[in-house]
């Protein structure tokens, strides 16, 4: 892997003029963010998760099943898996799905955050111990990598943590970030 430049993605290829000047439109995330709410019949998927779980020995939630179908679907569409830096367009080279949750059920309890590579040929019963261990390491308070860059960078004082954070951004636009 080179020293610089996108780990986790190249540049989109055949992108429509229209889609490649977004970017230049719509500068921040949330300005080119769609929001809508959407009931669900679920009744189906929870008890197919239950069966699958007396089945197989192994505890199947909904929650699974939701970020299984998210890998599908960016599977199947990839050009859902896309994102900007630096204003250009990537196309990401895996399916990662980033989620959190709390170290415990108490309002005050932290946050933990995990990140997981998909594949959606993987069978489900691994799929499911594999996320139940992740949710079983983050609760149990496990400190993962970013966890501790960002309790280092957190101990600097907050102009430090802004000069820190802008010259990421700025090596981030040039594709420079190592």
């Amino acid at each position: 892997m080179p020293l610089f430049g996108r780990p986790d993605g190249v540049l989109a290829e055949r992108v429509p003029l229209v889609r490649r000047f977004m970017p230049f439109l719509m500068r921040r995330r949330n300005e080119s963010a769609v929001w809508f709410e959407q009931d669900v019949a679920a009744d189906a998927a929870l008890a197919f998760a239950e069966s699958f779980s007396s089945i197989h020995g192994v505890r199947l939630t909904f929650f699974h099943l939701v970020l299984r179908g998210i890998a599908c679907v960016l599977e199947e569409f990839p050009r859902l898996n896309r994102y900007v830096v630096g204003r250009r367009l990537y196309q990401r080279t895996s399916i990662a799905i980033s989620f959190s949750g709390k170290e415990a059920f108490d309002d005050e309890a932290p946050l933990y955050v995990r990140k997981r590579i998909f594949d959606p040929r993987e069978p489900l019963e691994a799929l499911a111990r594999s996320l139940g261990e992740s949710v079983r390491s983050g609760r149990a308070g496990e400190r993962t990598p970013s966890d501790h860059e960002m309790s280092l960078l957190t101990r600097l004082p907050r102009p430090a943590v802004d000069g820190v954070v802008a010259a990421g951004r700025l090596l981030d636009y040039f594709n420079l970030l190592p």
